[in-house]
């Protein structure tokens, strides 16, 4: 479990990293930000929904959990940000990027 917990993690960092650099984010600070606000997130959603997807509709606990992760994100975005105009749409953004290329991973 733990092997998975960072691998996830590891692949959420490439993937948003990348994506942050996509969206001309090159200040060191705000990469850090970008990990750290994953670093905070990923194990939390990850965890939960391995623990509750056996009893719960496992759609409906993905949308609670990546909405609930984008919110919390956008917080830190928007507190500790100096170059994300918009935090939220960053957010919806780049969490949106890496959960769907980590489908379209699992689906090849």
């Amino acid at each position: 479990m733990i092997k998975a917990l960072i691998f996830s993690l590891v692949m959420t960092w490439i993937l948003e990293l990348g994506f942050a650099w996509c969206m001309k984010i090159r200040d060191k600070e705000e990469m850090k930000l970008v990990l750290l606000v994953n670093f905070i997130t990923n194990p939390v959603v990850v965890c939960l929904y391995w623990m509750l997807y056996l009893s719960v509709d496992v759609t409906l606990l993905t949308i609670i959990l990546e909405v609930s992760a984008v919110f919390v994100e956008a917080l830190y975005y928007h507190k500790f940000s100096k170059q994300i105009a918009h935090p939220l749409l960053f957010s919806v953004l780049i969490n949106a990027f890496s959960y769907l290329t980590g489908v379209l991973i699992q689906w090849i």
